[in-house]
């Protein structure tokens, strides 16, 4: 009766140019696209995903806490701010992928 699958908050911040890269990018996650027999990427319903632009960021940047999921698609000048502490682990093709803290943060270079 209740969906009792335990659900992760994941906020996909854009540029103006990569929005609709984030937008497909939630559309991939919130896909149900799992069988009885296997899981396809995450498990249907466990990831909750909302797009917000660089301006929507800013403006709630002081009500996120350090429990938050965070994906920067795209490169700005905020966008790089945010990332400059970030331990790189990986740096190939275009992306990198690292996190701050405990949290993992994925950073796609896309033209």
């Amino acid at each position: 009766m209740f969906d009792m699958t335990p659900r992760r908050n994941l906020i996909l911040v854009c540029t103006d140019k990569t929005k609709a890269y984030a937008n497909y990018f939630q559309l991939l996650i919130s896909s149900k696209d799992d069988s009885e027999e296997s899981v396809k990427g995450v498990q249907d319903g466990s990831v909750d995903t909302s797009v917000w632009t660089e301006e929507q960021f800013d403006a709630n940047r002081v009500g996120l806490s350090s429990q938050e999921h965070i994906i920067f698609v795209g490169e700005s000048s905020m966008i790089d701010a945010e990332c400059r502490l970030m331990e790189n682990k990986f740096d190939n093709l275009g992306m990198q992928y690292g996190w701050l803290g405990i949290l993992p943060v994925i950073f796609p270079q896309i033209v």
